[in-house]
């Protein structure tokens, strides 16, 4: 009999590595993003292209496997996907094209802790004295990652400020989905939230050209690479790495799974590498390894909990 995602999920090891692939996909989302904006693409077409092409496949798969959301999921799904889809992915991308990459990396690696203590509070999962050492290895070795760019850190801009938000709100929507995991299928879920995200950005977007706040995104005009690589992005970063994570969290705490994203930053530090020739230090790749040493360290951990 086939096993499915949500079966393995319930194994002690398939939870940590549907997270990593989910880190993989949202690692590689961000370089295929950062090629289509190089490529000619401005932030809101990018935005758009990416909830678009990612909701047109999460949506043929849930019509092909007779999963389709509710009312009553869409409805509940209102708060995270408006905070994740239409709010903290554009401020995100905003807030990068005012800072350095670097910068913008430091800050966001805040949203592990974030995740954690949002998870405390709200869900009231205990954090251990183990989990906070491993949260302190994985500060150290994201600011190992972004070394090079870390003295422009400590000149705050409005892009810094920017990228801080886009994590706060990353970390609600994570907390925010361990509860919407718990009873709802992930890939109606995840179509339903990534819809949502989409009518709201496309209301909001229409709503300020409207107003003459901002110009009518070039999406017709723009070169067609960048359209591929953002609809690429988007399949990378939406489809597959939200799926996949959404499968995580019915078998991991929140708190932990945040440990798991901070994978993020080494997935596009390599694909950046690979893909648009940036250059990869002996001080990233060791911090590369401090983060690979607490996901080991939070999953022995873990193991030795359920013995």
């Amino acid at each position: 009999m086939p096993t499915s995602l949500t079966t393995m999920t319930r194994g002690p090891l398939w939870p940590m590595i549907l997270s990593v692939l989910s880190a993989a996909g949202w690692g590689f989302g961000i370089v295929t993003a950062r090629a289509a904006l190089e490529a000619g693409l401005d932030v809101f077409s990018l935005a758009l292209v990416q909830l678009a092409g990612s909701v047109a496949l999460l949506g043929g798969v849930s019509v092909l496997a007779g999963r389709w959301p509710s009312g009553a999921l869409v409805r509940r799904s209102v708060p995270s996907g408006a905070i994740e889809y239409a709010f903290t992915y554009t401020v995100f991308a905003f807030g990068v094209a005012r800072t350095t990459a670097g910068n913008a990396s430091i800050i966001a690696s805040a949203e592990p802790a974030l995740i954690a203590l949002l998870a405390a509070l709200l869900l009231r999962e205990r954090i251990k004295k183990h989990f906070l050492i491993v949260l302190a290895i994985i500060v150290a070795g994201l600011l190992l990652v972004t070394g090079p760019d870390l003295a422009s850190a400590g000149r705050p801009s409005d892009g810094d400020l920017l990228v801080l938000v886009s994590a706060a709100t990353g970390a609600l929507y994570a907390v925010l989905n361990r509860r919407l995991v718990a009873g709802a299928d992930p890939l109606p879920l995840a179509l339903a939230q990534q819809t949502v995200g989409l009518v709201v950005l496309g209301g909001g977007v229409t709503v300020l050209v409207v107003a003459n706040v901002v110009s009518l995104p070039p999406l017709v005009a723009a070169p067609r690479e960048a359209i591929w690589l953002a609809i690429l992005s988007g399949l990378l970063a939406h489809s597959a790495a939200v799926w996949l994570h959404l499968h995580a969290l019915r078998g991991m705490t929140a708190a932990r799974f945040g440990v798991v994203l901070s994978l993020v930053p080494v997935f596009a530090l390599t694909g950046a590498y690979a893909v648009l020739g940036e250059a990869i230090t002996l001080v990233q790749l060791t911090g590369a390894a401090l983060i690979g040493l607490a996901i080991i360290l939070s999953r022995r951990r873990k193991a030795r909990e359920q013995i």
